[in-house]
Parts: C-alpha cells; sequence; structure tokens
C-alpha cells in the first residue's frame, strides 16, 4: 500500500520578509507602536521532495522499496516492487547489493546520474556531514531524492528503537529543513524490524543521518546522490 506524502510547510523567504520585516525571520520584535507587539512565529521552513511512501513487504526488501519511493518523486508510475527487486539482485538472505543500486537508478529515472559516496567509519567527520548535505539538500531542491545506506551499530539506530544487533538498511532521505540542518527520512520498515513499528516519515540531524551512514567494521555503508 502506498501512501501519500504529507504536504510540508514551506516559507519563501523573501515574501516573509516583504511581509512581515527582516525582524519576522530573526524572531525580533517589531516596534508598531507599542514595545509589547512582537512580530508572529514563521513556521520552520521544510523543504521535500514529491514522493509517494511505500512500506517494505518483507524484512530484505529495504532497498528496492527505498529505489521505488526515490523514482516516485519524478515519475507517476514507477516499476513494480518485484521488478525493481530482480534488477537489482535483491536476495532473501543477502537483501540488496548497494553497487547494482546506482546504476539502476541512473538508467530507469530520466535525466538522472545517481553516484554512491561512502563513508569511511563512525562518527563522521564534518567534511563528510557538509558534503552529504551539500548534495542530498540540491538533490531535494530540483526534486530528486537520495537514498542513505545504513550501518546502524548495536543501540545507534534511532532513538526510539534500541536495536541490540547491527542493522543494514536502506532509507530514503526526502527532505531538509535549512535553519535547523535537519533531514527528513522516509523510512520503508514500519514492523519489519522485529518487535517495534518504525515511524513512515521522521526528521534526524544532519550528523545523525552521517553517522548512519559510515561504515561500520568491514561493512560499508554511504549514500546514493
Amino acid at each position: 500500500m502506498t501512501t501519500p506524502r504529507p504536504t510540508a510547510v514551506t516559507i519563501d523567504r523573501r515574501d516573509a520578509l516583504r511581509t512581515l520585516g527582516t525582524a519576522a525571520l530573526m524572531g525580533v520584535g517589531l516596534a508598531a507602536g507599542s514595545a509589547g507587539l512582537s512580530a508572529p512565529a514563521v513556521a520552520a521552513t521544510e523543504i521535500t521532495t514529491a514522493s509517494t511512501y511505500m512500506a517494505q513487504r518483507n524484512g530484505y526488501y529495504c532497498g528496492p522499496t527505498s529505489i521505488w519511493m526515490t523514482l516516485s518523486a519524478k515519475m507517476d508510475t514507477p516499476p513494480s516492487i518485484d521488478t525493481i527487486a530482480a534488477a537489482v539482485e535483491t536476495e532473501a538472505y543477502g537483501a540488496t547489493p548497494y553497487w547494482t543500486m546506482d546504476d539502476y537508478l541512473s538508467t530507469t529515472l530520466p535525466d538522472a546520474t545517481y553516484r554512491f559516496e561512502q563513508i569511511s567509519g563512525k562518527p563522521a567527520g564534518s567534511d563528510a556531514a557538509n558534503l552529504l548535505w551539500d548534495r542530498v539538500t540540491r538533490n531535494v531542491d530540483t526534486g530528486y531524492a537520495s537514498i542513505g545506506y545504513w550501518q546502524a551499530a548495536p543501540n545507534t539506530y534511532p532513538t526510539w528503537y534500541g536495536n541490540p544487533n547491527r542493522i543494514g538498511h536502506y532509507v530514503v532521505i526526502d527532505g531538509y529543513r535549512p535553519e535547523t540542518r535537519e533531514l527528513l527520512i522516509a523510512d520503508p520498515a514500519r514492523d519489519k524490524l522485529g518487535g517495534y513499528t518504525a515511524p513512515k516519515y521522521y526528521w534526524l540531524s544532519l550528523q545523525e543521518v552521517a553517522n548512519l551512514c559510515g561504515s561500520y567494521g568491514d561493512r560499508p555503508a554511504g549514500y546514493f546522490w
């Protein structure tokens, strides 16, 4: 089953400036005949793609499902999950090899060239995190989603789930908040993590995402952009 992505609130900074003045974006009170009169609160800017959410149907289809969601940002009718899984060599006991995914995305999505960037080790360095930010936000600005390939060490999956073992997982990086440098994650896992149901969408800090995209031992990790 697919779920249309919730509509995010996006505020054009130029329009806000014209309407409320610079003080509105800085949270500074406006002097309008009274010292107690302050600017209306401005919601945080959220910039997202037009993708559609889909939950993975088994414990090893996170790769094909993340590809499907990524394609849905630009395609009205992406290929079926089984077609994608066959093309990227998804296996029940080996999941999806990461080296098959960028080629499939690039050949399937018109006008796109996806690449895989590995992040070495945890925690991710600031240079690697900033590069991730620059790339995935540029993708979102042009309507493209990115994919994170996570290697979550024990007890490091996002805080509401204390994973006892390592988790290798694909997720979609689907939007960002420029003021707080947070990234929107579309997580296909739902109830396939074992004894826990993941939210469809959640926000993580840039550093959290970069750390999850960092390799773990001899297991590579990174992101497709």
